[in-house]
């Protein structure tokens, strides 16, 4: 997987995984791999994360840019770290698939749509 194939795909995976009780696991094992072992390093991709964190509460596609961006450069600059970071990735499986609903409305006019989480 290239570069910028990897970036998409761990920024989409990654803020998937915000949404959940995982993520701050996630999060640590995410900075520790983009920090290369280096505790100031794994401490400023903690915090670039959290940066994703905060502007996921504001927009989504937000954040997911936000991430792109940063692990695209992160990757061309050391591009030992793919291969930590799609193990990584392939753990935590693919961002799962959006949902499409249509609804139909009579002559009551009150609609109610409920749904489950998606699962591949």
């Amino acid at each position: 997987m290239d570069t910028a194939m990897l970036a998409e795909t761990a920024a989409a995976t990654l803020v998937t995984a915000m949404a959940t009780d995982a993520w701050g696991r996630v999060r640590a094992t995410t900075a520790q791999i983009l920090g290369r072992g280096e505790r100031s390093e794994t401490e400023a991709a903690g915090r670039d994360l959290d940066t994703s964190y905060l502007a996921l509460q504001a927009d989504e596609d937000d954040a997911r840019t936000h991430l792109r961006v940063s692990l695209r450069a992160k990757l061309t600059a050391h591009p030992e770290l793919c291969a930590p970071l799609a193990d990584l990735v392939s753990r935590l499986g693919p961002a799962p698939a959006s949902s499409h609903q249509n609804v139909r409305v009579g002559r009551a006019r009150n609609v109610m749509v409920a749904g489950r989480d998606i699962r591949r």
